[in-house]
């Protein structure tokens, strides 16, 4: 049997091309509706934002990422939530 993560918090988010104000306690992104999530991550590499389109991502998926910001341009995806 798998073992599933657990999160403490969750928020709504309304996608938007500013920083979230949760940062880097971000532990995944919860899409309830399906579609396309536009993010912008920070590369570990050389420090520089890297912007980021998961296509076709379906209802109920938890993406394990830690976002930036989740992007207006491109996101069609509905009901994203935050989880730390």
């Amino acid at each position: 049997m798998a073992v599933l993560d657990s999160y403490e918090n969750v928020l709504s988010i309304t996608p938007a091309d500013t920083d979230l104000a949760q940062g880097s306690s971000i532990q995944a992104v919860y899409v309830g509706g399906a579609g396309n999530l536009a993010v912008q991550m920070k590369s570990g590499v050389d420090g520089t934002d890297l912007n980021v389109v998961f296509v076709g991502v379906p209802a109920g998926t938890v993406l394990k990422i830690n976002p930036i910001q989740i992007r207006t341009t491109s996101t069609t995806a509905t009901n994203i939530l935050a989880l730390w």
